[in-house]
């Protein structure tokens, strides 16, 4: 087959233009609301309570996990990740991430509590 002559067109190639073949790119971040309802659901507490400011360890620690992770999958500034979670102001969620950053690193127990929630921020990230 002689191809000097002839003009190429997308078509000639095998996939193109194929639907099965366009993937959609994944998305790279998720909405505040997504964090909570992750969090919420594996700690097995009410999704308003992440939005008290309850100071209570079975509030606090959920409240804190949320803001860790709002800030490692969403694009959202500290300010709005404490508005949207507890109602506290950015200094507040810099320290919760703090927090949990000193828990992963002296306490093997949490650590693998913090993977698996990751693990389900990534499948759901990944699953749009």
């Amino acid at each position: 087959m002689n191809l000097k002559k002839q003009k190429v067109s997308a078509y000639m190639i095998p996939g193109v233009n194929d639907p099965d073949s366009i993937k959609k790119p994944k998305r790279k971040y998720l909405f505040i609301e997504e964090v909570k309802q992750i969090v919420a659901l594996y700690f097995g507490i009410p999704l308003f309570n992440l939005s008290l400011k309850n100071k209570s360890r079975k509030i606090v620690e959920p409240r804190q996990v949320a803001h860790y992770f709002a800030r490692k999958y969403t694009e959202e500034s500290f300010a709005l990740i404490g508005k949207e979670i507890g109602g506290v102001d950015h200094a507040t969620v810099i320290h919760s991430i703090k927090t949990i950053d000193d828990l992963i690193d002296s306490n093997r127990m949490f650590e693998k509590k913090i993977q698996e929630i990751s693990t389900l921020m990534i499948n759901k990230r990944d699953q749009k």
